[in-house]
């Protein structure tokens, strides 16, 4: 049995794709028998929610004053880890997880710093937690980035959802270990046609920003 504690500052209907990506792994746990998960993520609105997903996967959801769903102010940033140190304190102190997952390496990838003498750390780097080209974060990359090389270096793993992905973050990082491993598709939803040799559709989705190369 793995025990697994996950951190993620955003989740469904808060964020984009890292949000998501969590919400189908945890979709994915749900099935298995062989895990226990426990996330802890942000809500919208002010207030602790505790939703069981299924016998082994609890999300914890730590709500904050939100005005957009999509994007983050440094305000809510704060907010967010401010009020989820207690519950991930408690989380650790109730639980013997064998892992933390976090997804991003900033802000839930602090949390993973601070766990890195009790227990393995694994850090999934998603896009604009990653220094390069988001003009909207020029400024938070130039304070925070020796905060997170300082992350990164202390994490047991670190990877990337795209080799775009860790190019740029070994531009950053030049010589830090980087693994690839691709999202997923959800092949309840999506699968390949019956008739192949249908013309099909071609359908991408994601933020239009100029790092999408859309």
């Amino acid at each position: 049995m793995l025990n697994l504690l996950m951190v993620n500052y955003e989740y469904p209907p808060i964020g984009g794709g890292a949000g998501q990506a969590n919400h189908y792994l945890l979709k994915e746990y749900s099935r298995r028998s062989d895990i226990r998960c426990q996330l802890l993520t942000s809500g919208p609105r002010p207030g602790l929610e505790r939703l069981s997903l299924s016998e082994n996967v609890t999300v914890h959801s730590v709500g904050l004053h939100k005005q957009n769903l999509h994007h983050w102010r440094k305000s809510e940033v704060l907010e967010w880890l401010w009020k989820a140190a207690p519950i991930y304190r408690r989380l650790l102190s109730d639980h013997q997880f064998d892992l933390l997952h976090a997804f991003s390496g900033f802000p839930s990838g602090w949390f993973s710093h601070r766990a890195r003498r009790r227990l393995p750390t694994l850090i999934s780097l998603r896009g604009s937690d990653v220094p390069g080209v988001n003009a909207r974060l020029a400024l938070d990359y130039k304070l925070l980035g020796p905060l997170f090389k300082r992350i990164w270096r202390t994490s047991s793993r670190l990877v990337a959802n795209s080799e775009g992905l860790r190019r740029r973050a070994l531009a950053f990082f030049p010589g830090i270990g980087i693994d690839v491993i691709p999202n997923g598709v959800d092949l309840d939803r999506f699968s390949p046609p019956v008739n192949r040799r249908l013309r099909g559709r071609l359908l991408t989705v994601g933020r239009l920003t100029p790092t999408k190369h859309v």
